[in-house]
């Protein structure tokens, strides 16, 4: 394996070291076809002139103030880009105020910027100030779009379960936000560098590139102007080097730690919560299992109604099995009952101040994460990743840990749900179809350990099968 894989980099470095020796060959071609070294300086020219530079002290001073401003224009571009992304994705009306200033700032000229810029700020910070304003609608509307495109569901999942905001971000947002920044920076690094000499080209700064590059042009030295372009393109390339290479590893750290189940650690101790909060949570899951009530119930979509004036009761610390025909509202029932939806009327009592925990009609599931950091983001404190793992291989998942459920099959990923809704902190257990893509054998098995985990809890089930209404001893409940 290590072999094809040292094979594979010989051959991938020996194509590009062949393009760059055709591009070469045919730069010197051209300039001895033109023949005059103010209109095309040849390749080897520029190299050698490349080579008195980097001897002089002005070669690294320029290259030193120019890199210093630029790289400190992207990074405040990245920080302020993210930071408005994050409040924009929460506030709507800051969305649609500050979208027709960003869409303006992709449409004015660099040298525009540029000439007012000179109005407000020295030549000295002037690439600072242009390479930010040239990058930050890049980082903003990329950041702001991963936000927004973030799955719905594992939101919704991260609100029933009460995920902490930490872990939402950490394992929910960033794995959908982190692509989107990699390309903005990709894209915003380009932007940066050529918006940064051309102001420094404009602004002529003493002791810039951008200096060097307006006095070469001047006095009709193109050796000296191809060679600081040169300079410019590696510095360029090294700085997109190091950034990237500072968010991939960020990647693979928060992957990594997601497939070691890292969150398997006592909640009592991650993410910085607060001892209060934890004895909060502790109490709120010794407290007894409530009765729940529906009174008059109705709900809507779109005019049609799909709840009328229900009335139900589900008993405390009993498994209720709602059950009726597809269409009847079963669904929208238990999403009620999770506050994921508001009703028209009527009202819910006995959910107040109660932890609670959801199979949905989808697994909802973390797919960079392991089943064990599945289970993890959602459990109890106290519960520990060996009774997880215990709980894991009971159902039949021997592949708790290093194996990311994206990897798993529909029934594995179903069971990982269950476990870890039996496994959260709650006193109630909704369960919407918990059994279906499961093997007659399997979900036999599961039933009789979801049975035995969820004992003493008010437990609504939506279901079709009487098999399981009888199965899990359950009280029936038909809505019509």
């Amino acid at each position: 394996m290590k072999q094809k894989e040292q094979s594979r980099n010989f051959k991938k470095y020996g194509r590009m070291a062949a393009v760059a020796i055709f591009w070469l060959v045919v730069w010197q071609l051209v300039s001895m076809r033109i023949e005059t070294k103010i209109l095309f300086a040849s390749p080897v020219s520029v190299f050698l002139k490349l080579g008195e530079l980097i001897q002089t002290a002005v070669f690294w001073h320029s290259a030193a103030f120019s890199f210093l401003r630029i790289a400190a224009g992207f990074i405040l571009a990245l920080a302020a880009g993210s930071l408005l992304a994050v409040i924009s994705a929460a506030c709507t009306f800051l969305r649609e105020l500050i979208s027709p200033l960003m869409k303006l700032i992709k449409a004015v000229p660099v040298a525009s910027f540029v000439i007012l810029a000179l109005l407000w700020v020295s030549s000295r910070n002037l690439s600072v100030l242009i390479s930010v304003l040239m990058v930050l609608p890049v980082i903003y509307s990329n950041i702001l779009q991963g936000i927004l495109e973030t799955d719905r569901r594992l939101l919704e999942m991260a609100k029933v379960f009460r995920v902490s905001l930490v872990r939402r971000v950490r394992y929910i947002y960033l794995p959908f936000v982190l692509p989107y920044l990699v390309s903005a920076c990709s894209v915003g690094l380009g932007f940066c560098w050529k918006s940064g000499v051309a102001a420094e080209v404009i602004g002529i700064p003493n002791g810039s590139i951008g200096r060097q590059l307006y006095e070469a042009k001047l006095y009709l030295m193109t050796e000296d102007l191809f060679a600081w372009t040169f300079v410019i393109v590696a510095i360029s390339v090294l700085f997109e080097k190091l950034i990237m290479a500072g968010i991939r590893c960020t990647v693979r750290k928060i992957s990594q730690a997601g497939m070691r189940g890292s969150m398997a650690r006592n909640p009592e101790q991650s993410d910085g919560k607060k001892c209060g909060e934890n004895e909060r949570a502790v109490k709120v899951q010794a407290s007894p299992a409530p009765q729940i009530r529906v009174q008059n119930l109705s709900k809507s979509f779109s005019n049609q109604s799909v709840i009328d004036n229900l009335t139900l009761t589900f008993q405390a610390g009993r498994i209720t099995c709602v059950m009726g025909q597809s269409g009847i509202g079963k669904t929208t029932l238990i999403n009620l009952l999770m506050g994921l939806i508001k009703p028209d009327s009527g009202r819910i009592e006995g959910l107040e101040n109660v932890g609670i925990a959801a199979v949905f009609q989808e697994d909802r599931l973390c797919e960079g994460l392991d089943a064990l950091g599945n289970v993890a983001l959602t459990a109890a404190p106290g519960v520990t990743a060996e009774q997880m793992l215990a709980a894991l291989t009971e159902v039949g998942i021997t592949e708790g840990t290093g194996k990311p459920v994206s990897e798993f099959s529909g029934g594995m990923k179903r069971r990982t749900a269950i476990v870890r809704a039996a496994y959260a902190q709650s006193r109630v257990v909704f369960l919407d179809e918990p059994f279906k893509g499961l093997d007659e054998e399997r979900k036999e098995a599961v039933m009789d350990w979801l049975a035995r985990h969820v004992a003493g809890k008010t437990v609504v089930l939506i279901t079709h099968e009487e098999s399981e209404v009888r199965k899990l001893n359950a009280v029936r409940v038909n809505m019509k």
